[in-house]
């Protein structure tokens, strides 16, 4: 997941082995756990706004945030999900099963055009 550094641009930011400087732009792809325990912390990171996730119909920053807490870190593994997982994440998330079904067919869909693309 893309997540951004949205505080001083004068300082440099590390955490888990992660830096937010100038030299990234301010912004790194880390792994959903991760990025669910920077979004929930009072300091200010954010969501990328090229974070691919973005793309889906009804998914927003926080939204976002939320697949993160249920360990969905990126569209891959959205796609990825089985009915199993799909009742993880919501219970995780707060999210609707229904909607997560509906995202991860969407997202399938983009790694199949990829693949043929």
């Amino acid at each position: 997941m893309r997540i951004t550094w949205t505080g001083s641009r004068i300082t440099r930011r590390l955490v888990g082995g992660y830096e937010w400087s100038q030299a990234t732009q301010y912004v790194q792809e880390v792994p959903a756990g991760l990025a669910a325990e920077l979004l929930t912390a009072p300091e200010p990171f954010a969501v990328a706004k090229d974070e691919p996730l973005l793309t889906l119909r009804g998914v927003g920053p926080h939204t976002v945030g939320l697949l993160a807490l249920g360990g969905v870190g990126s569209v891959a593994d959205l796609a990825a999900l089985d009915a199993t997982e799909i009742r993880q994440v919501a219970e995780a998330s707060g999210l609707s099963r229904t909607q997560i079904r509906k995202w991860a067919t969407v997202a399938r869909s983009m790694s199949e055009e990829e693949q043929n693309g």
